[in-house]
């Protein structure tokens, strides 16, 4: 029989002696959360949940959730304590009716609305919630998310997301909403493409400032619609640049732009970004087949860039080397994949000594390309910070001069 002290701490070992008895039950709530947070995702869920109704409570505490995500079909990206993965539906329905904190959830496969309903209405603070290109989504489902889980911060989703000016709405009310990645869908080997309904957008989502269209077609008016009202809050764009007669400016919070496969893309394009986007620090044009030298006759507007993505835009020459001069914090320039039709980009006159001027540049790069007139053994005196990479690709210069480039990186080069 244990008396009543001993349930207190004190119990005694003789008269006129008492001996402390204490035992993690004793330590104050803020103690046995520092140490539960050395936990990890499975011993949250599967152990101390379990002990006691105490200790139950104190395993649903939002500061363990915060680094926590739940990925559901494959296990090959958990690689770390904060992490637990399901194969199974039911596997993971059971997760999110026991962590009810739960903020990132990541599904590599598309599943049953059932499970998406269980997630919303269990787990309502969710964070970041990820959905695979092939997942279905009704209304109702589209609704229920919004409705119990308004906190949202990022959200990756198929197209569907944005079909109609119903879900377009409903996906407006997510007052949180920094991130949204769109993704397109495929039905066997072919891509389904729609138009995206923006103005509910546009209209919502008032702390958005990044999107990705991936590869979506976007109509003209609703662009410019969406972009107009997101002007001062819009840091970082990603969109199939393919829309004829658009033109992106008037973003001056934009950091980051990428326009891939941008084969639609034109000089007056560039030149419109450059007076549109004066804090832009990444801009990406790929593919842009159109693009000429004088496209970025007027980048010296851009005085923020940092890193400048060209890759397969194969027009473009030695003549965008001057132009890149005025250009104080670029760090980074790619430009793989460059050739003519059949004929490989082996010439990068006029202009390419001006790739010396360029003093903090830090990442050149030529992959997939076949190049030559590069001041290579000037380098080591003018670019001393760069690392220089081509992949699969060959330089036409003589071997002695490729000697010098030694503390660069070359990689996979065919032939010197």
């Amino acid at each position: 029989m244990a008396s009543v002290s001993e349930h207190s701490g004190l119990c005694h070992a003789g008269e006129g002696a008492a001996v402390w008895r204490t035992s993690i039950d004793d330590l104050p709530e803020e103690i046995l959360i520092k140490i539960f947070s050395h936990l990890s995702f499975t011993e949250l869920v599967d152990v101390v949940r379990k002990v006691c109704r105490r200790w139950r409570k104190l395993s649903r505490d939002l500061r363990l959730w915060a680094d926590k995500e739940y990925h559901v079909g494959v296990s090959r990206h958990c690689n770390s304590e904060n992490c637990k993965s399901g194969r199974t539906e039911r596997e993971a329905m059971l997760i999110f009716r026991s962590a009810r904190n739960l903020r990132k959830v990541h599904k590599w496969c598309a599943v049953s609305p059932h499970v998406i309903d269980v997630l919303c209405n269990k787990c309502q603070r969710l964070a970041d919630l990820r959905l695979h290109a092939a997942q279905k989504l009704g209304y109702s489902t589209v609704k229920n998310s919004v409705e119990q889980c308004s906190g949202i911060h990022v959200l990756t989703a198929p197209d569907e997301l944005l079909k109609t000016e119903k879900f377009s709405e409903a996906v407006s009310r997510l007052q949180h909403l920094r991130v949204l990645c769109l993704q397109e869908r495929y039905v066997g080997t072919t891509c389904v493409l729609r138009p995206y309904v923006l103005r509910p957008l546009g209209d919502g989502c008032p702390r958005l400032v990044e999107i990705d269209f991936g590869r979506m077609s976007v109509g003209t008016d609703d662009l410019k619609y969406f972009l107009n009202a997101k002007n001062n809050t819009l840091k970082c764009l990603r969109i199939k640049w393919s829309v004829g007669g658009t033109r992106n400016g008037g973003l001056p919070q934009l950091k980051v732009l990428d326009l891939p496969h941008g084969y639609g893309v034109e000089d007056n394009t560039v030149i419109a970004i450059s007076h549109g986007c004066p804090g832009l620090r990444q801009l990406s044009v790929t593919h842009a087949t159109k693009l000429s030298p004088a496209a970025f006759s007027e980048i010296d507007c851009l005085e923020h860039l940092e890193i400048l993505d060209v890759t397969g835009c194969s027009r473009l020459g030695g003549g965008l080397f001057p132009c890149l001069v005025g250009l104080p914090r670029l760090h980074t320039l790619r430009m793989g994949t460059m050739y003519f039709g059949t004929t490989y980009f082996t010439e990068l006159q006029p202009g390419v000594s001006s790739i010396l001027k360029l003093s903090g540049l830090r990442c050149l790069t030529f992959d997939y390309s076949d190049v030559t007139g590069v001041p290579f053994d000037k380098f080591p005196e003018n670019l001393i910070s760069l690392r220089a990479h081509i992949k699969k690709g060959r330089i036409f210069s003589a071997r002695e001069k490729l000697r010098c480039v030694y503390s660069y990186e070359i990689g996979e080069c065919s032939s010197c």
